[in-house]
């Protein structure tokens, strides 16, 4: 950190990350020349031209010992931001290209030799340019696709950019205008070198207007957001471990204070007195909690074949083979009438759908697997257990699914009645707006009532609207359930795991009392936005700054036996600086501070040992307490950040809390009850 810079672009690695690689050819290198001197002197029975064929590779290589013990030497030296001591690696890496270029020459001729002196007498000369001829080949392969991986395509653009951005800071505001419009040239030329990035990467997305639009205006905010951000992957790799480190520290220390009512930490949430624990032994909690549980696995059918294999590597594809539209093609039986279903050939999404959710054909109404950014696929259905239509949107699961969660930008809601503050995700406005337009313009809604109405007996309930989502599912199922409430008065949506960086406060604050969010512990994606982005770089830089340590040694730590230390500051000099960023970033920041929606349940994870086994199983257990929405402003770096937003994850937390619903609740913490329906809680 910064990247390096060398033939006049920035490359995707640091000049501190050459310590392993230079290492390891210095061992490689070493081990032949000792290999190529034992045989020089006890295995003479070569011609003049083996012996300096070996020769030629024994002076080659130790050149390249010596440059490689020099670049490690050099690139080991000073800390991750002070990079002054390694100023000079790049030159010594020219130096390794011009003798690694006479490598590959000396191989040629190594090669050559070999096809001339194919099945001669000389078996070890033989065998030892032969041997060191594949190792130089599978060398040349790795470092080709080492390359391949630190190449930055931009990074030519993004050279000339920080030097005029560097030139502007320096002159006087006379001379800034005469430069500024090489500025912007500048900008625009990294701009457009994020946009043919996108392009070659999405290469086979559909290509029209509206996504070109799209992946300029991606290009457009990845811009905006890395134009002062000067990392490479190891400096994240190393800052994570830094503030993981730090934020334990920070817990451990915060309990310890006889002034703080905080009692410990559950999944990286404050427990106090006040904390409101799910009391799922109340009949209605518990009904409620199951209906929850029932949704999620709606959620997970929208995924279809690829979660349903994953949950069932064994046997899934055994199950669904009955229901595959090759095997039923021949049958009479036909699906529902009403039924529009848009699959592969086989079926297998649908198949998969009905065994996940116990659905039958006719309660299915409409499925789409249709993808594009901006247009995310879902399903209607009739729930004849809870008597709902539902309808369920699927999480991220295409390229499509990544590039409508990139645009991330806050856009007003399309609402009729205009509410000024009320804004959300721009890629999931967009999909969201998409399915209301096609159930209503199609009347898919219409018909999937009118065949509701069909199965309601006289005195029985109406039935009411459900949208269920998991993840990117999740964020466009709560817009959807905002722009269709005023229409469906009884309409209730439930989000899972659903994104931090959604709405914003005063739209939040409206969701509450019919948007349920269901979050697994230390879930990133709810704790993730433009806003909370912008907070958690700087948090690594802070963390980053604190430590006299060399990258590697951060890295070895933390594999090892974690990091024993978050720097030269102090704790509490560490967190002021931290709060001192977080109000900058409240001052400076273009994006605003955006939260998931509606009332939040987190599962938290309780550990015990298990005495199954003759060492004991980490078993954990999960208890269900209500968080507020600003609780999720802060990542919080943990193993399982990513593994508690996998849908079978988050559907099993459900179910265990139900196994547990005799668990004794804390006994400080106020006990509270879940009332989906109003939004309120009661001790």
């Amino acid at each position: 950190m910064p990247g390096m810079v060398a033939f006049g672009r920035r490359w995707s690695t640091g000049s501190d990350d050459l310590v392993v690689p230079a290492l390891f050819l210095a061992v490689m290198h070493l081990c032949w020349i000792i290999a190529f001197t034992v045989i020089i002197v006890k295995h003479n029975d070569g011609t003049k031209d083996a012996q300096d064929i070996i020769l030629g590779y024994i002076l080659i290589f130790l050149l390249g010992v010596i440059l490689e013990c020099m670049v490690a030497f050099v690139s080991v030296r000073g800390s991750i931001l002070h990079t002054g001591p390694r100023d000079n690696v790049h030159y010594l890496l020219y130096c390794h290209i011009v003798v690694s270029l006479g490598e590959l020459g000396w191989l040629v001729f190594g090669i050559r030799w070999l096809v001339l002196h194919f099945g001669g007498p000389f078996k070890v000369a033989f065998s030892a340019i032969m041997g060191v001829s594949v190792f130089q080949v599978c060398l040349l392969f790795v470092l080709v696709l080492m390359l391949w991986c630190t190449y930055d395509s931009a990074g030519k653009k993004w050279v000339q950019f920080t030097r005029y951005e560097a030139s502007i800071k320096e002159k006087r505001h006379s001379q800034h205008s005469r430069k500024n419009w090489r500025h912007r040239k500048a900008m625009r030329a990294y701009e457009e070198s994020w946009d043919r990035r996108l392009g070659t990467y999405c290469c086979c997305v559909k290509t029209n207007n509206k996504n070109r639009t799209s992946m300029s205006e991606i290009a457009h905010l990845f811009t905006e957001f890395f134009r002062d951000l000067d990392v490479v992957p190891s400096d994240v790799i190393a800052g994570l471990a830094l503030l993981r480190r730090f934020q334990k520290q920070q817990m451990f220390l915060t309990i310890k204070q006889d002034s703080n009512p905080i009692e410990r930490y559950m999944s990286g949430i404050q427990i106090t007195p006040n904390t409101k624990f799910l009391q799922l032994d109340d009949p209605s909690n518990l009904h409620q909690f199951q209906q929850i549980t029932h949704y999620m696995r709606f959620a997970m059918g929208a995924y279809g074949w690829p979660l349903y294999m994953k949950m069932n590597t064994a046997t899934g594809l055994c199950r669904v083979f009955p229901d595959l539209r090759c095997c039923t093609c021949m049958r009479a039986e036909q699906s529902g009438e009403d039924a529009l279903v848009q699959d592969n050939c086989c079926q297998c999404n649908v198949a998969a759908l009905k065994h996940m959710t116990q659905l039958t054909d006719n309660d299915l109404v409409y499925v789409t697997n249709h993808v594009d950014i901006g247009e995310t696929p879902f399903y209607v259905a009739i729930d004849q257990k809870y008597k709902n239509v539902v309808i369920c949107v699927r999480g991220t699961l295409s390229l499509q699914d990544v590039l409508t969660d990139l645009k991330a930008d806050a856009e007003l809601l399309p609402l009729e009645e205009e509410h000024q503050n009320w804004a959300a995700h721009k890629g999931m406005v967009q999909a969201a707006v998409y399915i209301r337009n096609k159930v209503n313009t199609d009347g898919i809604l219409k018909r999937a009532f009118e065949k509701a109405a069909q199965n309601t007996r006289e005195g029985e309930e109406e039935y009411n609207l459900v949208v269920v989502g998991h993840s990117l599912g999740a964020g466009t199922a709560a817009i959807l359930a905002i722009l269709l409430q005023q229409e469906y008065k009884g309409l209730h949506c439930y989000s899972f795991s659903p994104p931090g960086g959604l709405l914003s406060k005063e739209c939040m604050e409206a969701t509450k009392s019919f948007i349920t969010s269901i979050v697994l512990g230390k879930d990133v994606i709810p704790r993730i936005g433009l806003y909370q982005l912008e907070l958690l770089t700087g948090d690594l830089v802070n963390v980053i700054k604190c430590s006299n340590d060399t990258k590697w040694k951060i890295i070895i730590r933390a594999l090892c036996c974690g990091t024993k230390s978050v720097g030269k500051m102090t704790l509490e000099e560490l967190q002021e600086s931290i709060q001192r960023h977080a109000r900058e970033v409240n001052t400076s920041s273009t994006s605003p501070a955006m939260f998931p929606p509606g009332r939040i349940i987190l599962l938290v994870r309780k550990h015990h040992i298990s005495k199954r086994g003759c060492c004991g199983k980490n078993d954990p257990s999960y208890q269900a307490l209500l968080a507020e929405n600003s609780d999720f402003q802060e990542v919080l770096v943990s193993p399982t950040m990513v593994t508690d937003h996998l849908p079978d994850n988050v559907l099993e937390a459900l179910e265990k809390c139900l196994e547990s619903v005799d668990t004794t609740q804390p006994s400080s913490a106020e006990q509270t009850k879940l009332c989906v329906e109003t939004g309120t809680s009661s001790a």
